[in-house]
């Protein structure tokens, strides 16, 4: 394989790479903590994976971050390097413009497919990139450090809004859409959780009809006393009790 070739297969792997880490951190972004907390808590071949990332998916997100940059900056001066030797000028700004054109094609596609990756499958990658993600640890650390003392400095709590209070409902109904498509959830248990949010304004008193007469039985009660109450009274369920009610 000449130079160029090499040059060439450099660039597309590097981008594609630099692609797949926008797509995992995406996944995570998509993901969330309670879903990975999840995973861990169900068990299986991914639970200590899934609990590595629980408890240190900052430390992860700023690994891949920092993978994305070097693969970018190396596909640039790769691609400016052979622009150089291979004619005019200009086209060494054409051949950085071209990678910057690639990661970003690619980017939006793998980010795209990483927001609709299932938990496992993102486990699944940061365990088969384990190596990479070692190696990348030192080269992360400043941007672990940055972005802790960012997070110290931006309050953990806003006050409840209208719009915080539309954003935690959208985020259930999507919680509960995404359990429909996976299968978690069935078309019943769908409807009961969204029936639960449309009541999230409405109190007690206004759908439940209070009780000043109560039928039950005692434990002793007869069939025959049983089933003559019944007919009587006509409700489909007794409240049962033992010595008084």
């Amino acid at each position: 394989m000449d130079l160029p070739s090499i040059g060439f297969a450099a660039i597309v792997v590097g981008v594609g790479v630099a692609a797949l880490f926008a797509a995992l951190d995406a996944s995570f972004v998509g993901l969330g903590a309670v879903r990975l907390e999840a995973l861990r808590e169900a068990g299986g071949p991914w639970a200590a994976s899934a609990d590595r990332l629980t408890r240190d998916l900052d430390a992860v997100r700023a690994r891949l971050l920092a993978g994305r940059a070097i693969c970018i900056a190396a596909a640039t001066v790769i691609a400016w390097s052979a622009g150089e030797q291979l004619g005019p000028g200009w086209l060494r700004y054409l051949a950085a413009g071209a990678v910057a054109l690639l990661y970003g094609v690619l980017a939006e596609v793998s980010t795209t497919l990483g927001q609709h990756m299932s938990a496992e499958w993102s486990v699944r990658m940061m365990r088969w990139i384990r190596p990479v993600e070692l190696v990348l640890a030192p080269l992360a650390w400043p941007l672990e450090v940055v972005g802790r003392e960012a997070r110290k400095r931006i309050p953990e709590h806003e006050e409840p809004t209208e719009a915080t209070e539309r954003i935690a409902t959208l985020t259930v109904e999507k919680v509960i859409e995404d359990g429909e498509e996976s299968g978690d959830i069935d078309e019943a248990q769908a409807e009961l959780l969204r029936s639960v949010l449309e009541f999230k304004d409405t109190v007690a008193r206004e759908v439940m009809v209070p009780r000043t007469r109560m039928v039950a039985f005692s434990l002793d009660s007869t069939v025959r006393d049983v089933l003559e109450k019944i007919a009587v009274e006509g409700h489909s369920r007794y409240p049962v009790y033992r010595d008084t009610l």
